[in-house]
C-alpha cells in the first residue's frame, strides 16, 4: 500500500474511499503504532493508498497524550483510454 503526504499520486487516476485514521498512544513508536492503525483501516476499505497523510498530538482526558495520523484512502482508477503506440 502507497502511503504519502501529497494529494496525488503521479500517473495515477484516483477514486476517493474517504477519510481514515490511526491513533496511538503518545511514546517512541507512537507515529508507527498510529500509521500501521491507519493502514489496517485502509486495507479493511480495500484501498490501494492512501495520500494527504497528516500528523497531529491531541491531549486526551486522562492527562496522557495521543498520536493521530489520518489521510484519504483512495483506489487506483483503471485507465480506459486505450492507446496504442
Amino acid at each position: 500500500m502507497q502511503l504519502t503526504t501529497t494529494h496525488s499520486i503521479e500517473n495515477q487516476e484516483l477514486e476517493l474511499l474517504g477519510l481514515v485514521k490511526g491513533l496511538s498512544s503518545a511514546g517512541e513508536q507512537a507515529f508507527d503504532e498510529a500509521l500501521k492503525s491507519l493502514q489496517e483501516e485502509a486495507t479493511r476499505i480495500k484501498a490501494d493508498a492512501v495520500i494527504g497523510i497528516q500528523c497531529s498530538i491531541c491531549p486526551s482526558s486522562n492527562n496522557q497524550t495521543q498520536m493521530l495520523v489520518y489521510g484519504t484512502a483512495v483506489k487506483f482508477r483503471v485507465s480506459t483510454d486505450l492507446q496504442q503506440f
